[in-house]
């Protein structure tokens, strides 16, 4: 926790630890869907397809099978509000983090703004949504300052 705070400098990295704080606490209520969304945005912008697969499925193992399912049937129906159409995201019963990662992956590799709008629309505020942006923003922050394996 010390290395993002250090990492990405006091403020920031405060932030980023107290949403992963959060997120393993189940603690919804602390976490802004806005700001996480946002963070969210920023680390993932420029990360590669297998990275962004890794970060994806890495952060949605924190959450519950339930909770996922939840998070699949909302990214389902505000792609279909919205008509984006990626293979996998339609998927009955979604709820596999590695599915997740690959239908949102598809989406970023076209255009990292596509999933910004799939995970900020108006669900942001939502229990699990919130969970699950922040889980996002802080996995990401922590893969940003891991050391690489060799």
């Amino acid at each position: 926790m010390e290395s993002i705070k250090q990492a990405l400098g006091g403020g920031l990295g405060d932030e980023l630890v107290r949403l992963l704080r959060a997120v393993e606490q189940g603690d919804h209520n602390s976490i802004d869907g806005s700001a996480a969304l946002s963070h969210f945005e920023r680390l993932t912008a420029s990360l590669a397809p297998q990275e962004f697969i890794e970060t994806t499925r890495e952060a949605l193992a924190y959450l519950s099978r339930p909770q996922r399912l939840a998070l699949g049937e909302l990214l389902q129906a505000r792609a279909r509000y919205t008509d984006l159409n990626t293979p996998g995201l339609m998927k009955q019963g979604l709820q596999d983090p590695g599915e997740i990662a690959i239908a949102l992956e598809r989406l970023h590799r076209e255009d990292p703004s596509l999933v910004v709008q799939l995970l900020g629309s108006e669900f942001r505020d939502l229990p699990v949504m919130k969970l699950t942006l922040a889980a996002l923003a802080s996995v990401a922050a922590t893969r940003a300052v891991r050391p690489p394996l060799r």
